[in-house]
């Protein structure tokens, strides 16, 4: 409504609330998103279990999620509950599959 009080063009008013929407939608999708982890000590093995929606905002929070530098034998990472708003957090996990298997081993991905 400001934006319409202030330059008296509600077409303007119109595409700063979508926007404004748009922004608002993403930040809420973002929140969805929950990444736990599971270590199995006696099997020195982590399990990462996906919950909510992979969409680009998401991205960032799905990277620091992860531990590459901790010292286990084995990672899983369970995606049979994720849904995919869209195709950009694929790559994401496609560099963190390549970065954990160029350290130190396969990685079963779940889902």
């Amino acid at each position: 409504m400001a934006t319409v009080l202030y330059t008296h063009n509600l077409a303007l008013g119109v595409l700063v609330g979508i926007l404004l929407s748009c922004v608002f939608f993403a930040r809420e999708i973002a929140r969805s998103l929950t990444i736990t982890s599971q270590l199995d000590k006696g099997a020195k093995h982590r399990t990462y279990l996906i919950h909510g929606q992979l969409f680009f905002v998401s991205t960032e929070i799905f990277r620091q999620a992860f531990n590459t530098s901790e010292a286990v034998d084995s990672v899983i990472i369970d995606l049979t509950t994720p849904i995919y708003g869209m195709p950009q957090p694929l790559p994401r996990l496609t560099r963190l599959c390549f970065a954990l298997r160029r350290i130190r081993f396969p990685l079963p991905l779940w889902g």
